[in-house]
């Protein structure tokens, strides 16, 4: 679990995080994602991951949405089990505002994988490595569409 304070109002942050066409520009070790979003709602993420040691890691997941803009808190989550190279994929993002002020927010970014051929140790000490750079991303990129 990570956590970055990102000087934009929740609705711009969220309009990033769910903007997961763009991903692979400004997101770290993403290659690739497409959408589908199905009839219930979620949407259906099919991406790749990439990682020095491992290569590409391909994933699907079923994300969630849950918005709630009266109150500024927007979540986009995923629980996905023995689901192609991973045993378990969960994880998500979260938004809320910090206190009164819609002009900043709190972005947290939570996830928990498990592979079937590789040692969870490694697997977790890869994504702590990376997780601040991929928070930072997200920040930055919010930024940037708010200048523009």
């Amino acid at each position: 679990r990570c956590a970055v304070v990102v000087d934009a109002s929740p609705k711009d942050v969220w309009a990033v995080v769910t903007d997961y066409a763009k991903h692979p520009d400004f997101l770290p070790y993403v290659t690739k994602i497409e959408t589908t979003k199905q009839p219930d709602g979620q949407t259906l993420i099919d991406g790749e991951v990439h990682s020095r040691i491992w290569q590409t890691w391909p994933f699907e997941s079923m994300v969630t949405h849950t918005t709630d803009p009266a109150t500024g808190t927007y979540s986009a989550l995923w629980s996905e089990e023995d689901k192609g190279e991973f045993t378990i994929s969960r994880g998500g993002w979260s938004l809320t505002p910090i206190g009164n002020d819609i002009k900043q927010s709190l972005l947290v970014f939570t996830i928990q994988i498990e592979m079937k051929r590789a040692p969870n140790f490694m697997v977790r000490n890869i994504i702590m490595d990376r997780l601040h750079l991929i928070l930072k991303a997200m920040r930055d990129e919010t930024l940037q569409r708010k200048k523009a």
